[in-house]
């Protein structure tokens, strides 16, 4: 199963913070659906004050998801219905259930957009 949460991300490139989309866990090598439209990316300080806590620490480290129509573009947010009809379409489907827990229970998980899987 693959969670799928929105991210900010600083864009260096382009010199603008987006809302991007991150899954994990990774994909497999196997999987030859997500694995092409996956970037790893390393996790960029936000501000000064955006400090990785101790205890349990966020990953250095991240999957984005990439434009499936132009794999070289990170796909934003306000375009998730473009990776919606993709994985669809390749005959994953979604978790409503878990979703719903997740969201609605004391495991609040930041971002979270959705739980799929095949």
């Amino acid at each position: 199963m693959y969670q799928l949460v929105r991210k900010v991300y600083l864009d260096k490139q382009r010199g603008c913070y987006r809302d991007i989309l991150v899954i994990t866990p990774k994909p497999a090598k196997a999987d030859t659906a997500l694995m092409p439209i996956t970037r790893l990316l390393q996790r960029e300080r936000l501000s000064p004050f955006d400090v990785n806590p101790e205890c349990c620490p966020d990953p250095q480290c991240f999957y984005a998801i990439l434009d499936p129509r132009n794999p070289c573009e990170l796909l934003c947010l306000k375009d998730i219905a473009i990776f919606f009809n993709y994985i669809l379409g390749k005959g994953y489907k979604l978790n409503t259930d878990v979703t719903r827990m997740m969201q609605d229970g004391d495991a609040y998980i930041k971002g979270l957009i959705c739980f799929f899987s095949k």
